[in-house]
C-alpha cells in the first residue's frame, strides 16, 4: 500500500509578486489601503484591508512600496525599495544572535536594553502569558511586544558596519515543547525587523548555521556542549567565561570553516573538539588530531 504524504504548510510563508497581488493605498474608506490577492483557485480572490503603521509611513517616505508581499497566518509584511541605498564596501562584520531574554546580542557588546518603563522582552512575554488569547488586553501586549522589538532594533548603530550575519533557524519550535510565556516569542518579528534595518542602512545580511556556535568558545576556539549552560558561558579548556549570547554572537562575527552535517553526526561536540577561522592557525598541535 502507497502511502501519500502531504506537505506541512504550518511554518511557510509564501512570498507573493506583483502577478498575484495588488496593492491599492488610494481608496474612500476608513482603511489606508485594501490588497488584493488573486489567481488563488477557480477564478476567486481574496481583498484584504489594512492599516498603515509608522513603519509602514516611514518605509514610504524613504522609497516606493515593491508589487510583492509575503505572508504567513496572522500578518502581512510588505516589502519597499528605498532609492539611494547601496551596500557598504568598507566596514566591520557584526555578528548579532537573536535570543529570548534580550531581543539582540551583538558581538560590538552592544546589548538590547530595558525601556524607559523598565520594560524589557521577558517582562513583556510574561505579562502576555497571563492574558486570555483574543482580549483587548493581549492585543496591547501584542503590539507592545511588536513596539519593544522595533525599539529595541532601532538602537543598534550600523555606521561603521558593512555585513551583519544572523542565524539561520528553521523551524525553531519543532520537537519542542514551550511553556505559555515562551510561545509568545517571535523570531520572525525580530529577524524581519534586522533584516529591513539593515536594508535601510546598506548592510549586507549572510544567514549563518547557528550549529555549534553557541557551544563554542570565542576565545580559544574549544567546542563542547557542556560549555554552555543557559545564559552563562563557561569554557571548560581555557576558563574564559561570558554571556552565552554575547558569546554566539562573536562567533557568528567570524569567517569559520563549515562543518559537514557528517561530521556532525560524530558528535563531537560531546568530548569538545578545536573550531578555528579560516587560515587560523589551531591553538594548540594536537588539535589537528582531534578537529
Amino acid at each position: 500500500m502507497n502511502l501519500v504524504s502531504k506537505p506541512n504548510l504550518k511554518d511557510v510563508n509564501p512570498e507573493l509578486d506583483s502577478r498575484f497581488i495588488k496593492i491599492d493605498l488610494e481608496n474612500d474608506t476608513s482603511f489606508d489601503g485594501w490588497l488584493t490577492i488573486k489567481q488563488i483557485g477557480n477564478k476567486q480572490k481574496l481583498i484584504l484591508p489594512f492599516k498603515k503603521t509608522y513603519h509602514f509611513n516611514e518605509m514610504l517616505s524613504k522609497g516606493n512600496i515593491k508589487g510583492g508581499v509575503r505572508i504567513n497566518k496572522k500578518d502581512v509584511t510588505f516589502m519597499f525599495e528605498i532609492e539611494g541605498v547601496e551596500n557598504k564596501e568598507t566596514g566591520n562584520t557584526l555578528g548579532i544572535d537573536i535570543g529570548k531574554t534580550n531581543v539582540i546580542s551583538c558581538s560590538n557588546n552592544h546589548i538590547s536594553k530595558p525601556n524607559k518603563h523598565n520594560h524589557d522582552l521577558n517582562s513583556i512575554l510574561n505579562i502576555m502569558s497571563r492574558k486570555k488569547k483574543g482580549s483587548k488586553g493581549f492585543s496591547r501586549c501584542k503590539d507592545h511586544r511588536t513596539n519593544y522589538i522595533n525599539w529595541s532594533i532601532n538602537q543598534l548603530n550600523l555606521n561603521n558596519t558593512k555585513q551583519v550575519n544572523l542565524e539561520n533557524i528553521k523551524h525553531i519550535r519543532k520537537g519542542r515543547k514551550n511553556s505559555r510565556m515562551l510561545s509568545h516569542w517571535t523570531y520572525t518579528t525580530i529577524f524581519d525587523k534586522l533584516v529591513s534595518r539593515c536594508e535601510e542602512q546598506g548592510v549586507l545580511v549572510l544567514r549563518i548555521s547557528p550549529t555549534y556556535t553557541s557551544q563554542r568558545c570565542s576565545k580559544c576556539g574549544w567546542v563542547r556542549k557542556s560549555n554552555r549552560k543557559q545564559k552563562q558561558f563557561k569554557c571548560d579548556k581555557c576558563s574564559f567565561e561570558c554571556d552565552s549570547d554575547l558569546n554566539a554572537s562573536v562567533n557568528l562575527s567570524l569567517n569559520l570553516k563549515a562543518i559537514s552535517k557528517k561530521k556532525r553526526l560524530l558528535q563531537k561536540n560531546r568530548t569538545g573538539f578545536y573550531w578555528n577561522e579560516v587560515r587560523q592557525e589551531y591553538i594548540v598541535p594536537v588539535a589537528l588530531k582531534t578537529g
